[in-house]
């Protein structure tokens, strides 16, 4: 996994819960069949502030040894729970707000690109984790 910044204060994170509120409002746009409304952007907010509170929560102590010292599982759950997330808050647009645009090849449609999104992202991250292990002078 790529060592990013770590986010220090307020904008930090403000910055992400609103390009994660833009993405899954353009998410919801395209989903729906019918006008969107200030509910989708209401829910979009919800759902990326939800994100960004479980960020904080599981960065909270980064003494933890599941942070300092990850091992192969950790990537693919994070990237699991990150598509979970992703997955429900769709779905839970789609079936709140927009009942009737929800079938089953739209289900089905949504849970491959959910799936593939999981598979690519576990796969880059095993690639990066075990390119990270090899390189010389590092302690695993």
């Amino acid at each position: 996994m790529p060592r990013f910044p770590k986010p220090r204060g307020f904008w930090d994170y403000a910055l992400f819960a609103l390009a994660l509120t833009v993405a899954l409002f353009s998410v919801f746009w395209m989903n729906a069949r019918f006008e969107i409304s200030w509910t989708d952007a209401a829910l979009a907010f919800g759902e990326s502030v939800l994100c960004v509170f479980v960020i904080i929560l599981a960065r909270r102590s980064e003494k933890a040894h599941w942070i300092a010292h990850p091992t192969w599982l950790i990537y693919p759950l994070a990237s699991l729970g990150a598509c979970g997330l992703l997955f429900a808050a769709i779905y839970s647009d789609a079936y709140f707000l927009h009942r009737s645009s929800i079938t089953s090849g739209w289900l089905s449609k949504i849970t491959f690109i959910v799936i593939l999104l999981f598979v690519s992202n576990s796969i880059s991250s095993l690639r990066q984790h075990r390119s990270y292990r090899q390189k010389p002078g590092k302690i695993t």
